[in-house]
């Protein structure tokens, strides 16, 4: 899936070689943080609609991102707090216990990048 990685933390690569499994992308990719690499990924976003770069007289390095429209922050019936206890989630939230969204969350993630290609 990769050739070569960035770290030689074997917690990370395994973490990294996890998902990879579970979501099933066609490649990984390390970023290395370079000039080269700010430059490619603002390029790819500018020529997919993603980012539009603002006046550099008066924005220099600046960009407008937008979104699409059905991607919320937050979703108030979607979103909980997954700690040991309930109350330890506070008054307004949703609660799950950990281990159980664990459980949803594997089965929705599994081969999502494949399923979102197909869409």
């Amino acid at each position: 899936m990769y050739e070569t990685t960035l770290t030689r933390n074997h917690t990370l690569i395994a973490w990294v070689t996890q998902v990879a499994q579970l979501c099933e992308p066609d490649r990984v990719v390390w970023c290395d943080g370079s000039a080269e690499e700010n430059s490619s990924l603002i390029d790819a976003m500018v020529a997919s609609g993603t980012l539009m770069k603002l006046n550099p007289a008066k924005r220099p390095r600046s960009y407008l991102c937008r979104s699409d429209v059905r991607d919320v922050a937050r979703v108030e019936g979607r979103t909980f707090v997954c700690s040991r206890t309930k109350n330890d989630s506070g008054p307004t939230n949703n609660w799950v216990e950990p281990a159980e969204m664990k459980g949803r969350l594997v089965s929705l993630f599994r081969g999502a990048i494949a399923a979102a290609r197909s869409t």
